[in-house]
């Protein structure tokens, strides 16, 4: 099968007004022209990020040539999808594919202003080192990656930003998220100083239990060996996506000796009894000794619910955090969105905890 994408032409809108704390914000569009050509197929559904993955939503109309399309307006980010050709998913040849994470696989690309996820000639570029870490709280091995920054240095410390992946992801969500290739602008148009990403992989427990004591316990103190990273209590900071913004929040409030800056990008965890217990802990004179960094699509039906009720026990129980909701779903056209805002919060912390 022939299939084509087009990016047909830009919507240029004025650019929005800074986000504030549950408010929504429109940002400009694209308009961009999707085909898929068949001349045995019935029905055609584009299905991805922009539907948040609910595959009867954008239906595509046929030509009389066998050529389904559509117009699809979309918000500037990494826009990824499939074809759902009388219901089965199809690929996209004329764009790039990749692992799902789910055991199938998806096509996607960048749609302009996501250009900063993407690598850039002429600028000095950090490395990605990859370890394997044999877990005795997991009972078995796995992978970390660690992203040095440009000159980085044995005789020099480096404040450190743990990033946690989301459920059915693995070490390598950051990485194919960009966020190497955003410190490495950032890093050389002097947006943000040097620091070090690490990235570990996972089960799907929510950082929770053996995850706990493996991160807490195991990572922590390996990366604390094996690199040049900033000493002391609560000196580092703890991030990420989903179940991983879940884990974040989780983390830190068990262990603010370590962490003491939580970035929460969607954070959602499916049973919602932490948010109970942690309501009758604060309640009870528990507290929360880290700074907490919440942002979350208002379109995002898995994690803006949870957001919501998490911000209001930490409101109710007095707990200071940052809150804010702007436009997007529980994707990376979403977390793309928000990195920058996201990563000067982290450097603000590391200055302030120097």
């Amino acid at each position: 099968m022939l299939k084509k994408l087009f990016i047909l032409f830009a919507l240029a809108v004025a650019p929005p007004a800074p986000a504030q704390a549950q408010q929504t914000e429109e940002p400009y569009k694209r308009i961009v022209h999707f085909e898929f050509k068949s001349a045995e197929t019935r029905t055609v559904f584009l299905c991805g990020s922009m539907t948040n993955w609910e595959c009867d939503q954008l239906p595509m109309r046929r030509t009389g040539a066998g050529v389904f399309y559509i117009n699809a307006s979309l918000a500037p980010g990494r826009i990824e999808y499939v074809f759902v050709a009388d219901g089965v998913p199809q690929l996209d040849e004329a764009s790039t594919s990749e692992d799902d994470g789910k055991g199938g696989r998806r096509s996607f690309f960048l749609l302009d202003d996501d250009r900063d996820a993407l690598p850039l000639d002429g600028i000095t570029h950090g490395r990605i080192e990859q370890a394997g870490l044999m877990s005795k709280a997991l009972g078995e091995e796995r992978l970390i990656n660690v992203y040095l920054p440009p000159g980085y240095s044995e005789k020099k410390t480096y404040p450190v930003l743990f990033l946690l992946h989301g459920y059915g992801m693995d070490q390598d969500q950051w990485l194919t998220g960009g966020a190497q290739h955003y410190m490495d602008r950032y890093i050389a148009a002097k947006v943000l100083a040097p620091f070090i990403l690490v990235m570990p992989g996972a089960p799907d427990d929510f950082y929770m239990g053996r995850s706990e004591d493996y991160i807490v316990n195991e990572v922590y103190p390996f990366i604390a060996r094996e690199y040049s990273i900033r000493k002391g209590k609560g000196v580092a900071a703890i991030g990420g996506t989903s179940m991983g913004g879940f884990g974040a929040l989780y983390l830190s409030y068990r262990h603010p000796e370590l962490f003491r800056h939580a970035l929460l990008l969607s954070p959602a965890n499916l049973d919602r009894k932490f948010l109970d217990q942690l309501d009758g802990e604060l309640e009870g004179g528990a507290r929360i000794a880290t700074a907490l960094d919440i942002r979350v699509g208002k379109g995002d039906e898995t994690s803006f619910p949870y957001a919501e009720r998490l911000t209001q026990v930490l409101a109710e129980n007095e707990v200071p955090f940052t809150y804010e909701v702007t436009r997007g779903g529980h994707d990376w056209n979403y977390w793309h969105s928000v990195m920058k805002p996201s990563l000067l919060r982290v450097q603000e912390f590391f200055e302030s905890a120097r």
